[in-house]
């Protein structure tokens, strides 16, 4: 009776110690794999793109290349227009802090106390010391971070989007997504097969439309608030 448990322990173990193994692997060589994993996200994501051009009749090579060469015009174009236009608008938010202070101080609290009348009573003396104490605090808390984003958004363009390896990744796991789709289903024994194929397809399903739903919500988001913003006028919208 203890035998038949041990031997059953055994499996769990190993796999225990595999999946240990593989953890420390993929935390030792992050910087290495970084690229990969990052060129293997994008080629799941873009992959029904490649498959929409190959039903306009566009071979998959080609196909590839053009998907390959939008995405990363999209991902230059963010890092290059949105990181420098969001660090000037912390630069203007740290020159206008002393507005904002005498707005709060000469309108803000003077309609508060004259709206909420006898309910509510607002200390305005109090209220203006505490920001006049803690704006300049403030706002050279704001310049000092402005040097620290952009030093961590270099590193993290240099370790993320390596501009060499990511274009010739991203390429090939388009190009030869199906094969390998087909030659990972090839190392599953047959028996598992139909279990394989329907669990493996509810993820793939649920996975991607979840991805690419939470894609297009960030990009409407983005467009509705940020262009809705500037159009009415609000700086740094």
């Amino acid at each position: 009776m203890y035998q038949k448990k041990a031997r059953g322990a055994k499996p769990w173990i190993i796999m225990a110690c595999v999946i240990a193994t593989f953890i420390w692997l993929l935390y030792a060589l992050g910087d290495v794999l970084t690229p990969f994993i990052v060129a293997a996200v994008l080629a799941y994501v873009l992959n029904p793109l490649v498959e929409w051009l190959q039903l306009k009749r566009i071979r998959r090579a080609p196909a590839s290349m053009i998907i390959m060469a939008l995405a990363l015009l999209i991902l230059l174009s963010l890092v290059l227009i949105i990181v420098p236009m969001l660090l000037n608008q912390f630069n203007n938010l740290a020159e206008r802090l002393p507005q904002i202070v005498g707005f709060v101080q000469n309108k803000l609290l003077p309609w508060l106390n004259s709206v909420s009348g006898d309910y509510i009573q607002i200390d305005q003396e109090s209220i203006i010391a505490w920001l006049q104490s803690h704006t300049d605090e403030l706002s050279n808390t704001l310049k000092e971070w402005i040097p620290t984003l952009m030093r961590q958004s270099g590193n993290v363009i240099s370790g993320v989007s390596n501009l060499v390896l990511l274009p010739l990744l991203l390429y090939y796991f388009l190009l030869d997504w199906k094969r390998w789709s087909s030659g990972i289903s090839k190392l599953v024994p047959r028996r598992f097969i139909e279990t394989y194929t329907r669990i493996s397809g509810n993820m793939d399903e649920v996975l991607g439309e979840f991805l690419r739903g939470q894609l297009m919500v960030m990009m409407i988001m983005g467009l509705v608030y940020g262009l809705g913003l500037m159009l009415v006028g609000l700086d740094s919208g």
